[in-house]
């Protein structure tokens, strides 16, 4: 019943008035924008902007917090709804619904049964007589109309109200209506008609016992009938025993006697169900300690078939495809079974339904990655005249993958940024406002630079994002340190430099190459040498033998050389490790200048990788980054990307 969407909607509802002050995110959405409240995205997100403004002019000194947050503290009560005209039919629609949540909660702390709340809640009028929504109403009309889906809705709701009065002496006030919500929500078999009605023809029903009461049929099969399970002799309800909690005091526990009594009658009442033929089964352990056939079973006095283990079988269409597609390739097996399991293939690709729908689309060869040829773009990537752009990250992504930076770069295929990504982003904003002297040279001014903009970043869960804060302040701290006793003068912060050059290619060819990329720092020695700096927030530094040609360093470097200035080498300042020995300065690994003679070792690796791009050489290689890659279901070096090729 849980995943009926009508049910989930109520369910989630009746929730949340149990507890209406611990309402999460997720509900609030949820609830707002569903069928009890019926606000449009649109006007919601109108909603959200109208919030934080109003958040921002009540504190201007913090980032308000997003949208979906403020929205959460309306509906616990903690926040206002803002005064915009424009809004007016919004906040009017949200407070009517937050005034129906709070009838529901009010009761059910009277005591009222899950039914009673329920309905308050689907029908959606208020106790003062107003109504909140028309949910019911629209149901209705769409039914009338022909709507299948909405039919099934009204069904589904009927089968929650149907459970609600079974429950109703034995779930009541609050701790009844959360103990009746968890049981639907752990609920892992059809217990209710909603979830049978699409049931018609000859099938295989898979019910409870308490729900094959009052039907038959020819042939039934009872499985899990060992002690312990059948009969279950366990206590009801709870560790605390809630469901012991009457109106008016603690009702007596059921006794262990009248539980066996029960799971007795219940097995009869499986028993009953078949016409003509009924197959138990069980399972046994050799030693006494293990699991023993349920104590019913010698009641019945019958022959039993000993099986040692259970035959393999297909349980799935899916599997069944898989099966024969194995069957269907494998060369060791003889021409008359591959031959026979592809027509079983074809026979299955075949299978329509009465709409002339493939019922079995999966077995159609047609559909199987690997079986077309594979496709050669008739156009280059990139215009032969024209120069290959590169930058310093480049460089080692296309060494490293040429199919990940080809997907990343040239398929615009991206993955969301990690908070990873987002937290260098903050620290390299401050580091940038505190050279450029918009943000104090303190701790303390850069710290609330930081929390003004820290709670746009989204984290998994709360620890992750204090544990991350704390390690941003002792990055703003490293680069204060270094920023205050650096021995080069500060000549520029964030600049950008291009330049087009021409490098060797490794098939003795050249390349005109056009490099481009903001540098974090530039520094100038007392020799006049211009250093570029790059400011790092790695959690685990390159190893120092990487640095000699680190080929970000290089490229920076090879891009102040051609703006004409003489460079005296590169580093990189590493914020999240600081340097040994003092803990309170970063790590700072240094690259030598670049040589006088060409080709550098740089212009040999952008003569590297700008001839595979030129190629259009986009193989995959595995590296130790495969495992946290994005496109391993794609990639053929790995176990699931091979299905694309093969």
């Amino acid at each position: 019943m849980r995943a009926e969407p009508a049910i989930a909607i109520l369910l989630r509802a009746l929730e949340v008035a149990v507890r209406p002050s611990q309402v999460t995110t997720a509900d609030a959405l949820e609830l707002v924008s569903g069928p009890l409240c019926g606000i449009d995205p649109t006007r919601l997100r109108a909603l959200g902007r109208a919030l934080r403004i109003a958040a921002r002019i009540d504190d201007p000194t913090i980032t308000p917090a997003p949208s979906d947050e403020l929205l959460r503290d309306v509906l616990r009560g903690s926040r206002s709804l803002p005064t915009d005209e424009k809004l007016v039919d919004v906040c009017a629609t949200l407070q009517q619904f937050m005034k129906l949540m709070s009838d529901a909660h009010q009761m059910i702390e009277r005591g009222a049964a899950p039914a009673e709340v329920l309905w308050l809640l689907w029908s959606g009028q208020c106790i003062d007589r107003t109504r909140a929504h028309g949910w019911p109403d629209r149901l209705r009309r769409q039914a009338l109309d022909g709507s299948r889906s909405a039919d099934h809705d009204v069904d589904a709701v009927m089968a929650l109200f149907d459970a609600a009065e079974r429950a109703q002496q034995r779930y009541r006030g609050v701790i009844g209506v959360r103990n009746f919500v968890l049981s639907l929500q752990e609920q892992h078999l059809a217990a209710e008609p909603v979830s049978e009605r699409g049931v018609q023809g000859d099938v295989v029903r898979v019910l409870t016992a308490h729900r094959a009461k009052g039907q038959q049929w020819d042939a039934v099969w009872i499985a899990g009938t060992q002690e312990g399970q059948w009969p279950d002799l366990r206590p009801r309800g709870s560790v605390l025993e809630s469901d012991r909690l009457m109106v008016d005091g603690v009702g007596p526990a059921m006794s262990p006697s009248a539980l066996l009594a029960e799971e007795r009658r219940l097995m009869y009442v499986a028993l009953t169900r078949a016409r003509r033929q009924c197959v138990i089964t069980t399972l046994q352990v050799a030693e006494d300690a293990g699991t023993q056939p349920s104590r019913f079973l010698s009641e019945l006095e019958v022959p039993w078939v000993h099986a040692d283990r259970r035959p393999r079988f297909t349980t799935s269409l899916a599997a069944l495809v898989g099966k024969l597609r194995l069957a269907a390739i494998d060369s060791s097996n003889s021409p008359a079974m591959r031959q026979a399991a592809m027509r079983t293939l074809d026979e299955l690709a075949g299978a329509i339904d009465d709409a002339g729908l493939a019922l079995v689309p999966a077995a159609a060869s047609s559909t199987w990655w690997g079986m077309e040829e594979l496709s050669v773009r008739e156009t280059p990537v990139r215009e032969s005249d024209e120069p290959i752009r590169l930058s310093g990250s480049a460089i080692d992504s296309i060494g490293d993958c040429p199919l990940k930076w080809f997907l990343e770069h040239d398929v615009h295929a991206e993955v969301p940024r990690g908070e990873a990504t987002k937290f260098g982003s903050v620290i390299h904003a401050v580091a940038d406002f505190i050279a450029k002297g918009e943000v104090p040279q303190d701790l303390d001014a850069a710290d609330a630079f930081v929390d003004r903009v820290w709670r746009d970043l989204r984290f998994e869960a709360p620890w992750q994002s204090t544990a991350e804060r704390a390690i941003a302040r002792e990055a703003i701290q490293r680069f204060l340190n270094y920023h205050q006793g650096a021995q080069r003068e500060l000549v520029g912060t964030e600049d950008e430099y291009s330049a087009q050059i021409e490098v060797p290619t490794p098939d003795g060819g050249t390349e005109q190459v056009r490099l481009g990329g903001f540098i974090d720092r530039i520094e100038r020695d007392d020799d006049g040498n211009y250093v570029p700096i790059d400011l790092k927030n790695m959690k685990t530094p390159p190893a120092e033998k990487e640095i000699p040609e680190h080929a970000q360093l290089g490229v920076y470097q090879l891009l102040l050389r051609e703006a004409g200035y003489d460079v005296g080498g590169a580093a990189l300042v590493q914020l999240r490790a600081d340097e040994k020995g003092s803990p309170d300065f970063p790590k700072v690994q240094i690259q030598e200048p670049l040589p006088r003679e060409s080709p550098t070792w740089i212009e040999l690796k952008l003569g590297d990788a700008a001839q595979t791009l030129r190629d259009e050489a986009f193989d995959a290689r595995e590296n130790s980054l495969c495992k946290f890659c994005a496109y391993r279901t794609s990639c053929p070096t790995q176990t699931q990307g091979k299905q694309v090729l093969s």
